[in-house]
């Protein structure tokens, strides 16, 4: 099974995030979570979400913001089992 999808945020930059059940190691462009790491467990995937979410939804590369891009809609990506 392949997670395109932030476990935390909900962003795909097109890569894979997990495969079989193994985290790629990628930090998210959005949120700075590290895919295998900080987010193994859906209370740690939640616990990152909440931090993002109290500094104001910041991206860890600005440059890969999108224009228009906002943080709601993208929430409802992250998968159902992470909410």
């Amino acid at each position: 099974m392949r997670e395109v999808f932030c476990r935390v945020c909900g962003w795909s930059d097109g890569g894979v995030r997990w495969e079989n059940g193994v985290g790629s190691f990628d930090i998210c462009d959005c949120c700075g979570c590290e895919a295998g790491y900080e987010d193994v467990t859906p209370e740690a995937a939640r616990g990152h979400r909440e931090r993002w979410l109290a500094e104001g939804t910041p991206w860890f590369d600005r440059r890969a913001r999108p224009d228009g891009w906002e943080w709601r809609d993208q929430l409802d990506r992250v998968p159902e089992a992470f909410h």
